[in-house]
């Protein structure tokens, strides 16, 4: 049965969190990785929790090593694991590389153990996989080597790349946008990390999406010195970020060699840019130094958000420069499948050689105003392979009118944590998690019962039966 390496749960334990994170990522591991448990007990304490800290997928991967914990408590949880379908659960066991007569695992470990015999008799050949490492190589790349050799055929791993042995950056999280190399530019210093929000109808919330985002860093306190974080308005037709931030009650600061008018937002230290340009209908793309004005916010900023409006023949030449000096790109639409086909031409531009040529690996998509129930028509992308789903950000509905009628759009973060909470992991895969902490106690609450896409966990939980045995039960 082949499985969708995206739906694929690796849950690991008896190895260090560094080295699984490490591996998985270097490996291009397609799959979601849990939190790591670095022996039973804790792996026993993250199942325990209200709600568990493992939740668990349509297909789990569980690794356990022979050094997770003593013998006897390793045979307990092999023998538990083991009963479940294996339709939903793949086991494995590493071990180090046998000795000379040495019987195999875990054939071994359960036969030392008489009391499990009941549990063990039944299990189907081969129901637990072994797979041993090599001694020599890489440490993080030696134990998931062996793990994928030892898979069966029908599981897929993700995309077959080579391991990076060099990989010195240790992420929590594998879902993470590949962040593009800054132009070089001598005019720009060193250049920010520049975030263009794209899309390709109007009114599916790009504004919304880049002020949230943008809000999210600006909010964070921890970081030493703080990043400069601006929000520049690039949509020339009908901008709408002044009006949500009310910037013209902000104190407005010097533009310096900008073409338009900066303020600063009394809530968070967060810069709102509006280039100067004529009045509608003469306002253009056309009528704005796009890239000078590029070059004095790279150079002034750390981090760049920028909002524009919907891509489309007429504007598409014409936002080339923000297009191409992009670090990242976001990509925003509505469930409708008008936007949804809208979309699947825009990416077709953006990654045909005769458009812009850019690797879907630099562009995310964010799915937004996903009502409970409704599915998005994501069939329609699947032959874009490449592009990441990043967030499926939740209807804020009456919030959204609310706030924008007060003029306090940026409570919204403060006020709806259901939202928030998205726009945090949307955050952590635009800048990494080292770079982010939970802006409020009920986003961080929440964090824990949330995919890395927004979405619901499964829960799975291990209960103990009446004869003292463990089976492993889907919550409803």
């Amino acid at each position: 049965m082949e499985h969708d390496p995206s739906q694929v749960h690796l849950i690991v334990c008896g190895l260090p969190s560094e080295l699984v994170v490490t591996a998985a990522r270097g490996a291009g591991l397609g799959w979601y990785l849990e939190p790591v448990a670095e022996d039973l007990h804790q792996l026993a304490w993250f199942l325990s929790t209200d709600p568990p800290l493992i939740r668990g997928g349509r297909h789990n991967v569980v690794v356990f090593t022979e050094h997770a914990g003593p013998p006897a408590d390793l045979a307990h949880w092999l023998a538990a694991l083991a009963g479940a379908p294996a339709h939903e659960l793949t086991l494995v066991l590493l071990r180090n590389e046998p000795q000379p007569n040495e019987p195999p695992l875990p054939a071994a470990v359960l036969a030392a153990h008489p009391e499990l015999h009941p549990a063990t008799t039944t299990l189907p050949p081969g129901r637990i996989l072994v797979a041993v490492p090599v001694s020599h190589g890489h440490a993080a790349s030696t134990w998931i080597t062996a793990l994928v050799a030892a898979l069966p055929a029908g599981l897929a791993v993700g995309r077959a790349t080579p391991i990076d042995e060099a990989q010195a950056q240790v992420w929590r999280y594998p879902l993470t946008l590949t962040r593009a190399p800054d132009p070089v530019d001598s005019d720009s210093g060193l250049g920010a990390h520049v975030v263009v929000v794209l899309s390709a109808r109007d009114g599916v919330g790009t504004t919304s999406i880049a002020l949230a985002v943008a809000t999210y860093v600006a909010a964070q306190h921890r970081a030493e010195p703080p990043p400069r974080v601006c929000v520049a308005d690039f949509d020339l037709r009908e901008p709408t970020l002044s009006t949500l931030t009310m910037a013209a009650e902000s104190s407005t600061q010097d533009s310096g060699a900008l073409a338009g008018r900066v303020q600063r937002l009394a809530a968070v230290p967060l810069d709102v840019f509006t280039p100067a340009n004529p009045p509608a209908p003469a306002r253009t793309s056309a009528t704005v130094d796009i890239g000078s004005i590029l070059r004095v916010l790279c150079h002034s900023y750390d981090i760049v958000l920028i909002d524009t409006h919907a891509v489309d023949e007429d504007s598409h030449e014409r936002l080339r420069p923000l297009i191409e000096a992009a670090s990242q790109i976001l990509l925003v639409t509505d469930p409708t499948r008008t936007s949804v086909r809208a979309l699947d031409s825009l990416l077709t531009t953006l990654g045909a050689p005769e458009g812009h040529a850019l690797p879907l690996r630099y562009l995310g998509l964010v799915w937004n105003r996903i009502y409970p129930g409704l599915v998005p028509p994501v069939e329609d992308l699947r032959h874009h392979k490449d592009l990441r789903h990043l967030q499926y950000l939740p209807d804020t509905g009456v919030h959204h009118t609310r706030a924008v009628n007060r003029g306090t759009y940026l409570r919204l973060l403060w006020d709806c944590p259901e939202w928030a909470a998205r726009v945090h992991l949307l955050t952590e895969a635009l800048f990494g998690p080292d770079r982010v902490t939970p802006i409020t106690k009920a986003v961080a609450r929440l964090l824990p019962h949330l995919h890395r896409d927004g979405r619901p966990r499964t829960a799975y939980r291990l209960r103990r039966t009446l004869v003292g045995r463990y089976r492993l039960q889907r919550d409803a």
